[in-house]
């Protein structure tokens, strides 16, 4: 039951909050995947800007 409601939501804004939830899934597969070398440049990026 809760996989279906997971797969298949009913409610709207569950559907949306769904939907984005995989395109921010998929957009850091894509980073980790093909630019890995970008992501860590950006995490290294974040770590001077929060620290220094």
């Amino acid at each position: 039951m809760e996989l279906i409601l997971i797969f298949v939501p009913c409610i709207p804004t569950l559907y949306i909050c769904f939907y984005v939830f995989f395109i921010l899934f998929i957009l850091i597969l894509i980073l980790r995947i093909l630019i890995p070398s970008l992501f860590v440049f950006t995490c290294i990026y974040l770590f001077f800007i929060l620290f220094l």
